[in-house]
C-alpha cells in the first residue's frame, strides 16, 4: 500500500471459531410481535430456545449461524463448519439439493437435528437409511405426561418424570424402525437418534416448550455460554449427546502410506544380488587360483578388496537410483458409500515430491476442499473458487522434496449397493455393475467387532467363517507383498476400536485404484490407493431353503434386561476387555439380521476363546425355564467350540435373537491367604455363533420379536 506516495503496511486481526464447533439452524417463523400495551407478556418459547438450552447445558458455545432469511449452504466447504445443524422449518426439506446435502454431511460424521413437532414426518424419509422407517400416526395435544428415559436414568424422582405445563404442547406420535429411543411418553418415542453413516440423525416429537424451564442461574460470565432457558433434568441426557463433539473418523491422523508410495531411493534387488553374487564368484575363484599356486594365505588381502569393490559399486547405483526419482503425487482415499449407494464421502491424505521449486495448480470439478501442511511457507497459496464445484489451489513456489496435504470430496455415484444372498456354504456378495475397476483384498464388517475375511472371486465375494480377522491377519494369504503389507497397517488402523466412534456397519471393504477428484496442472507420476466401503444390501432367502449364517452376521449384544450389565464386554465395539481381575455373570445375546426372522435353526456352532486359568467357566442358554447348561469348563486355556442341536436350544434362536449366559467363577484350588497375595487375571478373546437353518414364513413366528 502507498500512502502519501510513502509505503505503508496495515494489519486486520480477525477472531475465528474453530473448525466444525458452530450450530447452524434453519427455525420455525417467529411468532407475531406482541403489541406494546399487552401485559404481561406472554413467553412462548420456541426451537431456538430448546437448542440454545441444550447447547449452554452441554458446556458448548450457543454461537450459530442462522438460515432463516436465507438459502442454506451446499458446498461441502460450508457444511464443514458445523458440528449440529438444528432444523424446524418444514421449508428447509422442501428442496431435493439441500437434502442431499444434509445426508453427505451426516454420511461424514455430522449431527442433523430436526425437531417433528414442526415437521411433517413425510419429507424426513429422504435422509433415511434403507433399513430405516419412520411412519406418522397422529398430532396430538396435551398439557401433562409422565416422561420415560431409555436407559433408565436412576437420579430421577417421581416429581422429575411427572410434569405438568401451563399450557398444552403438542406431540407427533411415530411408528419407527432403525432407531434408539432416548425419552418416550406411554411408549410413544418423544426423542430418538439415528446412525446414518458416521453421523446421527436426532429426532425429537414434544414440542420445544415442554422440554425446557427458566434458567435460575447463569454457569458462565461470558454471553456465548448463557441461555434464558435450560432443559429439564429428564432430558439432560439429549442435550449431552445432541452437542457431544464426535470423534475423529478413522484414519484421520496423517499416516505414512503417501510417503511410502513415493518410495525413498532405494537400488533394485536385481542389482544388490548381482554385485553379491560377483563378489562371491571373484572370491572363489580367487582362493582356488591361490590354492593352486600356494598362496592361499593372500586371500586375508584380497577379500577385503573384493569386498570394498562390491560395496563401491553399490554406492554408485544408489547414487544413480537416488538422481533418477521422479516426481509423484502419491493418495491414500478412503471412501464411504451412502447406504443407497447414491454417493460417496471421500476424504484424501497425499504426499508430493517435487525435484525443484514449482509453479502449478491442483485443479478440481468435484465439490470438496483441499489443505496443504502448514510446513509449507514457500511462496502464496490461493484458493480460489470459480464455480459450484471448481475450485483450485495454487503456489507460484511450491517446495522441492517431499510434503503433503489433504481433501475432502462429495462425489456422486450410480447404485454402488453391493447385494448379498445366503446359501448353504455361507454369503455370497454380487458387486455392483457400476463399480469401476475389481475389488482387492475384501473385508466385511457386518456387525462391529466381528469382520470377516473375504475369497475374490470371477462373480463376486464368497464370506464364510473359515478366515476370521484376528491380530496381524487382515488379509488372505501366506505371502503378502510389500503393497498388502501397507494395506493391512491401515485396515489395522481404520478398525482400531474406538467406543465413540460410530462406524456404519454391514460394510464390505476393499482396494482399488484412485477415484479421479482433483490432478495437478503438470505431468506427475500417480501411485497410490483408495479404501472403498461398499454399503452390503442381504437379501431375504426363499422361505425352507437352508442356509448357513457366518458368525460375523450375527451382532454381540447385551441382554434386553439392562439392570446386570458386565463390563468384562463392549458391545460398541465389540470387544471384550483386555484383564479382569474378578469373575462376572455376562448375559449376552446373538442378534441374528432382520432378513432371516424367524428362523428355523437345525444347529448353532458356538465357539468362545477364553484363557482363564485357576476358573471354572460355565456356559449356558437363557430360555424360558431357566438356562440350559452347554458346558462347563475348569482353567480353559485353548478355544472351545461344540456344535448344538438341542430342540430345545434350538427353538431359542426362533424371534432372532439367541440369549446367552457366561459364568467365569472366582479363583479356586488354593487356600484364601494364597489367593490374596497374588493376581490371576482372566481374558475373552471372543465369543461367536454361527446358524444352519432356513427361514420360516413371518406369519409363522409364535411370539413378538
Amino acid at each position: 500500500l502507498q500512502q502519501n506516495g510513502r509505503p505503508a503496511s496495515y494489519t486486520l486481526a480477525l477472531k475465528v471459531m474453530p473448525k466444525g464447533q458452530v450450530m447452524g439452524l434453519h427455525m420455525e417463523p417467529e411468532l407475531p410481535p406482541v403489541l406494546y400495551w399487552d401485559w404481561p407478556r406472554p413467553v412462548a418459547p420456541s426451537g431456538y430456545d430448546f437448542a440454545t438450552a441444550a447447547r449452554v447445558d452441554a458446556i458448548r458455545d450457543r454461537k450459530s449461524i442462522s438460515y432463516d432469511s436465507r438459502p442454506l449452504p451446499l458446498q461441502l466447504m460450508e457444511w464443514s463448519s458445523f458440528d449440529l445443524f438444528v432444523v424446524a422449518d418444514p421449508e428447509a426439506l422442501q428442496h431435493p439439493p439441500t437434502v442431499e446435502a444434509m445426508r453427505q454431511f451426516m454420511l461424514r460424521g455430522g449431527r442433523l437435528w430436526i425437531m417433528l413437532d414442526q415437521i411433517p414426518a413425510d419429507l424426513i424419509q429422504p435422509l433415511l437409511s434403507p433399513r430405516q422407517s419412520l411412519q406418522e400416526v397422529e398430532r396430538i395435544k396435551f398439557d401433562r405426561f409422565t416422561i420415560e428415559t431409555l436407559p433408565p436414568q436412576t437420579n430421577l424422582t417421581k416429581n422429575d418424570v411427572q410434569v405438568e405445563l401451563e399450557r398444552e404442547v403438542a406431540m407427533v406420535r411415530v411408528l419407527q424402525n432403525g432407531g434408539t429411543v432416548r425419552q418416550q411418553i406411554d411408549g410413544w418415542p418423544a426423542a430418538l437418534v439415528m446412525d446414518v453413516g458416521y453421523g446421527q440423525l436426532l429426532l425429537t416429537m414434544l414440542e420445544s416448550h415442554a422440554w425446557i424451564e427458566p434458567r435460575l442461574a447463569q454457569r458462565s460470565e461470558e454471553p456465548a455460554y448463557q441461555a434464558e432457558f435450560t432443559v429439564r433434568s429428564w432430558g439432560s441426557n439429549l442435550a449431552i449427546e445432541s452437542n457431544a463433539p464426535f470423534p475423529a473418523l478413522p484414519v484421520s491422523a496423517e499416516v505414512d502410506y503417501p510417503l511410502q508410495r513415493i518410495g525413498n531411493p532405494v537400488v533394485p534387488r536385481g542389482w544388490v544380488a548381482t554385485a553379491l553374487l560377483g563378489f562371491l564368484g571373484l572370491l572363489v575363484i580367487t582362493g582356488v587360483w591361490l590354492a593352486l599356486t600356494k598362496h592361499l594365505t593372500w586371500i586375508g588381502w584380497i577379500a577385503p578388496l573384493l569386498a570394498g569393490v562390491s560395496s563401491l559399486s553399490l554406492l554408485v547405483a544408489a547414487s544413480y537410483v537416488r538422481h533418477d526419482m521422479p516426481e509423484s503425487v502419491s493418495r491414500l482415499q478412503l471412501i464411504s458409500i451412502a447406504d443407497d449407494g447414491s454417493f460417496a464421502a471421500l476424504r484424501e491424505q497425499a504426499a508430493v515430491y517435487l525435484d525443484r521449486l514449482s509453479a502449478m495448480e491442483l485443479e478440481s470439478s468435484v465439490d470438496g476442499v483441499a489443505h496443504t501442511s502448514a510446513a509449507i511457507t514457500s511462496g502464496v497459496q490461493r484458493f480460489t473458487s470459480d464455480d459450484f464445484e471448481q475450485w483450485r489451489i495454487g503456489n507460484e513456489a511450491w517446495p522441492p522434496g517431499s510434503w503433503r496435504y489433504t481433501a475432502q470430496y462429495a462425489v456422486p455415484t450410480d447404485n454402488l449397493v453391493v447385494r448379498g444372498s445366503l446359501s448353504q456354504s455361507g454369503l455370497q456378495l454380487s458387486l455392483p455393475a457400476s463399480l469401476s475397476a475389481p475389488l482387492e483384498d475384501p473385508l466385511l464388517s457386518f456387525v462391529e467387532g466381528d469382520p470377516l475375511l473375504c475369497r475374490a472371486t470371477t462373480s463376486g465375494v464368497e464370506v464364510d467363517d473359515s478366515q476370521t480377522v484376528g491380530h496381524e491377519r487382515w488379509i488372505a494369504g501366506a505371502i503378502l507383498s510389500a503393497e498388502q503389507q501397507r494395506r493391512l497397517e491401515i485396515y489395522q488402523q481404520f478398525f482400531q476400536p474406538d467406543e465413540d466412534l460410530r462406524r456404519p456397519e454391514r460394510r464390505l471393504y476393499g482396494w482399488m485404484p484412485n477415484w479421479p477428484t482433483s490432478e495437478w496442472n503438470r505431468e506427475l507420476e500417480l501411485p497410490g490407493a483408495a479404501l472403498v466401503g461398499l454399503p452390503v444390501l442381504l437379501e431375504r432367502p426363499t422361505v425352507g431353503s437352508e442356509i448357513f449364517i457366518p458368525h460375523g452376521l450375527l451382532q454381540l449384544t447385551h441382554s434386553l434386561d439392562r439392570t446386570n450389565i458386565t463390563s468384562a464386554y463392549n458391545e460398541r465395539t465389540g470387544r471384550w476387555r483386555d484383564e479382569m481381575l474378578n469373575g462376572t455373570t455376562a448375559q449376552l445375546d446373538f442378534l441374528l439380521p432382520n432378513e432371516v426372522v424367524p428362523f428355523d435353526a437345525r444347529s448353532i456352532t458356538l465357539e468362545l476363546d477364553i484363557h482363564a486359568p485357576q476358573r471354572e467357566v460355565t456356559i449356558a442358554a437363557r430360555g424360558p425355564s431357566g438356562p440350559i447348561e452347554l458346558a462347563r469348563l475348569n482353567n480353559p486355556s485353548l478355544p472351545w467350540k461344540a456344535t448344538i442341536t438341542d430342540p430345545a436350544v434350538l427353538q431359542l434362536a426362533e424371534d432372532g435373537r439367541l440369549e446367552m449366559q457366561i459364568t467365569v467363577g472366582q479363583r479356586t484350588g488354593h487356600s484364601e491367604e494364597e489367593l490374596g497375595s497374588s493376581y490371576v487375571t482372566w481374558q475373552a478373546e471372543h465369543f461367536h455363533a454361527s446358524l444352519r437353518g432356513s427361514v420360516r414364513a413371518a406369519s409363522s413366528l409364535s411370539s413378538n420379536p
